[in-house]
């Protein structure tokens, strides 16, 4: 049951193993013979992935990513969480509106991956993007024309808030260093939104919190909007 089998003139479209191994096998009959073919192979980008927290970027970021290319990350959260996708940088070539060329398409799961979360291509940054469960997909793929610099984006696990009107974002961080940001930011941040994010560094370490921007509604008190 092969991945392909090809001949004849047209160059064949890129084919993706199923694993970290794939056999190339070529025989010729004693008739016809032609130039042959010449083909490259590189290790795909995307992965399996899991815990509370971490970061994607398209291949080769942060040069341009490489043509026909196709990528397609699993983040899998422990169960009763939601995970929360930020984008920090993103150029995705944008042909039309329905973004057929190139685009990143995030949902959650096989069964959903024809109604997604989000289609998007272009140079904008997108707002925050959440799962409705604890597992999303994030698939990338590039056709054999313009390429840019791609997209880098963070990930993390987020309380599953069952108030309709509060805002999910936030979520349980480690590690040495990284970055939060209200959500939709750089954008305004909307109404009723609740965050929270709970930051762990090795034991004997502490924390070093420092604002880079910073707007938020003033109020007597902070009794408006407020970060605590």
């Amino acid at each position: 049951n092969p991945l392909g089998k090809e001949c004849g003139s047209f160059i064949p479209e890129p084919i993706w193993s199923n694993g970290n191994q794939i056999f190339v096998e070529f025989e010729s009959n004693s008739n016809v013979t032609a130039p042959g073919y010449r083909a490259s192979w590189a290790a795909a980008c995307g992965g399996v992935l899991s815990g509370n927290n971490g970061t994607i970027t398209s291949p080769d970021y942060p040069h341009d990513y490489r043509n026909n290319a196709r990528c397609v990350w699993s983040i899998t959260v422990e169960p009763g969480k939601v995970i929360q996708l930020t984008f920090h940088q993103f150029a995705v070539e944008e042909w039309d509106d329905i973004c057929d060329t190139d685009w990143v398409l995030i949902y959650d799961d096989d069964t959903s991956r024809a109604n997604p979360l989000r289609k998007k291509c272009g140079f904008s940054i997108p707002k925050p993007i959440r799962s409705n469960g604890n597992q999303m997909f994030v698939e990338f793929e590039s056709d054999s024309t313009t390429t840019y610099t791609g997209f880098r984006a963070s990930w993390a696990a987020s309380p599953y808030w069952t108030d309709p009107d509060s805002q999910v974002c936030g979520g349980a961080w480690s590690g040495d260093s990284g970055t939060i940001t209200s959500p939709d930011y750089p954008h305004n941040y909307r109404n009723d939104a609740r965050c929270a994010w709970s930051i762990t560094v090795e034991p004997r370490k502490v924390i070093q919190l420092t604002f880079l921007e910073f707007e938020v509604e003033r109020g007597p008190l902070c009794g408006n909007d407020w970060v605590l």
